[in-house]
């Protein structure tokens, strides 16, 4: 009886440490040299493989959960990672993958959500017409002169 290869990939997390950016993968059951970790053009790749283990057939069935077979996860690194500070490491079906510096090479920036005053016309209550779609803004309203309401 012939098995289909069941497709899989590791499960990965990532999380910044001591100013370095650690990626982890959990490989249980797959051996070191049958890992690879490439960095090409700004992004990281984990493949490899888990292999099948001698299958013994007993009373005319044989169960497999584990899933085996080929895996990849690719990831873009941020900007400014030093390509030649990516050290990987395994150990107990883990792999770790650490970029240096790469926590501290850009902190994410808080952006502030502007809410338009109540009885003011937001962005999204202005009508386009057909006539003026693609001419450019002129839907746009400074922030000095809020639009005058008609009382109703």
């Amino acid at each position: 009886m012939a098995q289909a290869t069941t497709e899989w990939a590791p499960s990965v997390d990532v999380l910044p440490k001591d100013g370095d950016l650690v990626v982890r993968a959990e490989m249980p059951g797959v051996k070191p040299e049958d890992v690879e970790v490439a960095v090409h053009n700004g992004v990281l790749t984990i493949s490899g493989e888990r292999k099948v283990d001698q299958e013994e057939e007993r009373a005319g069935y044989y169960v497999r959960e584990l899933r085996h077979g080929s895996f990849r996860r690719s990831m873009l690194l941020p900007e400014g990672v030093d390509e030649e500070k990516i050290h990987a490491r395994y150990q107990d079906g883990i792999l770790e993958v650490t970029l240096g510096g790469a926590a501290a090479a850009r902190e994410p920036r808080s952006i502030q959500i502007e809410v338009p005053p109540a009885g003011q016309q937001g962005a999204t209550d202005i009508e386009v017409s057909e006539s003026t779609q693609g001419a450019g803004p002129q839907g746009d309203v400074s922030p000095e002169s809020p639009p005058e309401t008609q009382p109703r």
